[in-house]
């Protein structure tokens, strides 16, 4: 049996890098050890299964590195640069793959003030980063696989059940009365909402918007990198987490932004992406989603919370890939989902009927921060700008 934290131990304490390194570091996230050798970094996934995320063999561990590459060279090839082999013995270090005990991915590192979420914090995230970022994602979602029919991501059943479970989930971590009425009102409505949408989730996917997005899509997994826009750690572990709509995609930064109290870079974004897109038929979708992305972030901050690690935690990677939480998340600085709004490009109609329908039902979406805030209030960092 490897024992991969005796490998990277000894990798940290001498290990041969073909490439100079005179400082060696280690961060340890919950579920794999990124080694910072001089111009690179090197992520090595923990033999772990968490259910939702399997690392527990060698052979695992390899195909999820090879996954990693593969899907965050789509968006960040800069970035993402081989997968290597991990070798122990007595000569420690950075090896070929075939026949290495353990794995990393090999990264090109980056400066982490770049990193969206630290320029936001700085006061320094501009419109001109929120639609060059929209660009890049229209570009990308315009490229990615497309899911089909059969394939089991993005029917109308495939999408409603995660939601409901959610609510479930948050029934078993709060007790509250005001909490459970707020809750309460949510699922009423994200009910209607899934019931009335059904139909349009399942035209959706065959029409082509289910693709392989990023599932993780937020400001600390964006960096401006020479100049450009980039997205870098998407979802390589569970399938399910990123064969989405493209519009779930584009929620989740928009209730990022929001919840960090930027609803007019939320709307700078999606106005440029839908016109980079022109996916207008999608935004009846926009607040279910924002909802769903909401709530998991606000579940995810109860079960830290439970667990005594402070409030507002984010889910990193799992748990419905909520991402890091936005500062001091409280109900005065939240924004509600019904504040976003779309324009449209020239020569269309801003009272156009899909426009109409979904400005209709963002009015009646009830407030996530009312259910999010009181469990989400702590200040939290990603400074590391490396997770799971």
């Amino acid at each position: 049996m490897t024992d991969s934290a005796s490998i990277v131990a000894a990798l940290v304490r001498g290990g041969r890098f073909p490439h100079p390194a005179e400082r060696i570091e280690c961060i340890e996230t919950h579920a794999s050890w990124v080694i910072l050798a001089g111009e690179h970094a090197y992520k090595i996934k923990k033999p772990l299964d968490l259910g939702f995320l399997d690392y527990s063999t060698p052979e695992r561990r390899r195909a999820m590195c090879e996954e990693e590459l593969r899907l965050n060279r789509r968006t960040a090839p800069e970035i993402y640069e081989a997968v290597v082999g991990v070798w122990d013995g007595d000569a420690p270090g950075i090896g070929p793959v075939e026949g290495a005990p353990e794995f990393a991915v090999r990264m090109r590192r980056f400066d982490q003030s770049g990193l969206f979420a630290r320029l936001l914090a700085e006061g320094a995230l501009t419109d001109a980063h929120m639609e060059a970022v929209a660009l890049h994602v229209a570009d990308f979602h315009a490229a990615a696989d497309v899911a089909r029919p059969g394939d089991g991501f993005g029917t109308a059943g495939a999408v409603i059940f995660p939601v409901q479970q959610n609510f479930d989930q948050m029934r078993g971590l709060v007790d509250a009365p005001e909490l459970t009425a707020r809750i309460d009102r949510l699922e009423a409505w994200s009910a209607g909402q899934s019931q009335a949408l059904a139909a349009t989730f399942d035209a959706r996917l065959a029409a082509g918007f289910v693709r392989e997005c990023h599932g993780d899509l937020h400001l600390a997994n964006i960096v401006w990198l020479d100049g450009r826009a980039r997205l870098f750690d998407g979802i390589e572990f569970n399938p399910q987490l990123r064969w989405n709509d493209v519009m779930a995609d584009v929620a989740f930064l928009v209730m990022d932004c929001e919840a960090r109290g930027r609803a007019d870079l939320a709307h700078v974004f999606l106005n440029a992406w839908l016109e980079a897109s022109g996916d207008y038929a999608g935004l009846p979708l926009l607040a279910y989603y924002v909802v769903y992305r909401a709530m998991v972030r606000a579940k995810v901050a109860a079960i830290r919370m439970r667990q005594g690690g402070g409030g507002g935690g984010g889910a990193g990677r799992g748990g419905g890939g909520a991402g890091p939480p936005p500062p001091a998340v409280t109900s005065s600085s939240c924004t509600s989902t019904t504040r976003w709004r779309a324009s449209t490009p020239a020569g269309r109609r801003c009272g156009s009927r899909a426009a109409r329908r979904a400005r209709a039902r963002a009015r009646t979406a009830p407030s996530w921060c009312a259910a999010a805030a009181p469990c989400a209030s702590a200040r939290t960092s990603s400074a590391s700008g490396w997770r799971a």
